[in-house]
């Protein structure tokens, strides 16, 4: 989901004809997002290293379109960039410590959380109810805040090829009693919500 948001907004912004963009990728590329970027010659891709070399010239704004990772990608998008923006879609792991391998991470990761707000000149939230979290544990200014939604047209790179049954895939019995549970298999995410059902209808 995010990598497909954030291939989708390059396109986006790349559409508009107003910006001259440059995106820092992954010395290895998946084979989607290289030939979703390889269609937009708008762009010009940038390795970590390539953008971080001595006399590299500083953007107006830096856009990290995802929760920062580490220590050390705070210092790289304050020299990469004038401006900076974070978007953070949300506050899940900030919250709740069963997502980390022991307290210390935790904490960690709350620390990191704090100091990417702290630095950005604005933070995007996916919706009000993150920007809401946000303001509620005193993480960031309201004024250093804007609401964006995702919505793009998801039209910029189709699959190409006939879709494939993922690999283990039988095909149940006619009359068969199934829930099919749709989504990444996140503690957050629907996952609870099914086996609760599950256990509900048997």
């Amino acid at each position: 989901g995010t990598q497909l948001h954030v291939l989708e907004l390059i396109a986006a912004l790349g559409r508009t004809g107003e910006v001259r963009l440059k995106a820092v990728v992954p010395d290895e590329l998946s084979d989607y997002a290289a030939r979703a970027l390889g269609t937009l010659p708008e762009v010009q891709l940038l390795t970590r290293s390539a953008a971080s070399a001595k006399g590299f010239p500083r953007a107006d704004l830096v856009h990290r379109p995802f929760q920062v990772g580490n220590d050390a990608d705070i210092s790289f998008l304050a020299r990469l960039g004038e401006r900076l923006i974070v978007t953070n879609q949300d506050l899940i792991g900030y919250h709740n410590p069963s997502y980390f391998k022991n307290f210390e991470a935790w904490q960690a990761y709350r620390r990191l959380t704090r100091s990417a707000l702290a630095v950005a000149d604005r933070v995007v939230f996916f919706s009000a109810h993150a920007r809401e979290d946000a303001l509620a544990d005193d993480l960031v200014e309201p004024q250093r805040t804007s609401v964006v939604h995702i919505g793009v047209d998801h039209v910029f790179l189709r699959p190409s090829g006939a879709p494939t049954a993922p690999r283990g895939a039988v095909r149940l019995p006619d009359g068969a009693q199934a829930i099919l549970c749709i989504g990444t298999d996140f503690r957050h995410k629907n996952r609870v919500f099914a086996l609760r059902m599950l256990e509900q209808l048997q």
